[in-house]
């Protein structure tokens, strides 16, 4: 167990939360009760709690934090990231479903609001780190072509991180006036 990895996994909830509570506050036609209670859990206590878990930590500390990035670490680490995405529904990936069946090829499904919620806070909160809140959009206009989303996603992500982007410049002018 790393010092380091326990600090950044801390930090790294400490900034969704964060991230969450900017939303919850600044754009609350996002939220009804249902998502405001879903996405308080999810941000507040849930989020990345694999990372704990045997089959993430050890890997993701030794890739992060240790000195080599052998090929048995990065194998490791692999393996630690399928079980994360495959166990945190926040992420885009848990999403694609890849058949057995060529004819039926990929499906792309729908995320539930509170998931989108959580993902936009995960990718937000390194904007948090790096104390500029607008750096998510360079991130994500640079991986969008890549990621992949269901139409009615997409469109809903789009929306949240206008919306954002609108609001962030809205403070700018109240705070120069």
């Amino acid at each position: 167990m790393s010092r380091q990895y326990d600090e950044y996994i801390l930090e790294h909830k400490m900034n969704v939360y964060k991230a969450y509570q900017w939303l919850n506050k600044n754009l609350p036609d996002l939220f009804d009760d249902e998502t405001t209670a879903a996405c308080e859990y999810h941000c507040q206590f849930g989020h990345d709690e694999s990372k704990y878990k045997p089959e993430e930590y050890d890997a993701y500390d030794k890739y992060f934090y240790g000195n080599n990035k052998s090929y048995e670490v990065v194998q490791n680490f692999n393996k630690a990231w399928l079980h994360h995405i495959h166990n945190n529904p926040h992420h885009w990936q848990y999403w694609v479903l890849i058949n057995d069946d060529p004819n039926e090829g990929e499906i792309i499904l729908d995320m539930p609001d509170v998931y989108i919620i959580e993902m936009i806070c995960d990718w937000w909160s390194f904007s948090w780190k790096k104390g500029d809140l607008r750096e998510i959009f360079k991130w994500y206009d640079e991986r969008k072509e890549y990621i992949k989303l269901s139409e009615e996603t997409h469109k809903k992500v789009n929306d949240i991180l206008y919306k954002i982007h609108k609001k962030l410049n809205e403070s700018d002018v109240n705070e120069e006036n």
